[in-house]
């Protein structure tokens, strides 16, 4: 089993208190792969397919760049499985970024994906031993 612990080696915490550019990348990468594993296991590798191809056509989003272009990618979601199916697809998202940082994910009413995220940075930096889970 290989584990990665967050950062703790090469890119210690800022004096800010907040994550390093290593950290947030090393985040998003995380993102991007619940993204990805979420909607291709909810509704299939075509559909993943279809919505890259979206993206990228319509807002010249990559697959790389949505966990920086959260917004945009919500709003597809929407349009494309209403309000409910994106609740769903956000908080499987969210599950499996927190699964894999070893955080509990407790489904709160109203979050965003963003608040999620946001909660799981939070999380991390109060327990910095947080590793990831393979």
């Amino acid at each position: 089993m290989k584990v990665i612990t967050l950062g703790t080696d090469s890119a210690p915490q800022s004096d800010s208190g907040t994550l390093t550019a290593a950290q947030i990348k090393e985040f998003n990468d995380e993102v991007k792969r619940a993204i990805d594993g979420a909607i291709y296991g909810i509704v299939g590798q075509d559909v993943l397919k279809s919505l890259r191809n979206y993206l990228n056509d319509h807002y010249s989003i990559t697959p790389d760049e949505m966990p920086y272009r959260l917004d945009t990618l919500l709003e597809t979601l929407e349009y494309t499985f209403g309000v409910a199916g994106t609740r769903t697809l956000v908080r499987a998202i969210a599950r499996r970024v927190y699964y894999r940082y070893g955080i509990d994910f407790i489904p709160r009413d109203g979050y965003r994906l963003q608040d999620y995220l946001e909660e799981a940075k939070r999380l991390l930096m109060q327990n910095r031993s947080k590793m990831l889970r393979p």
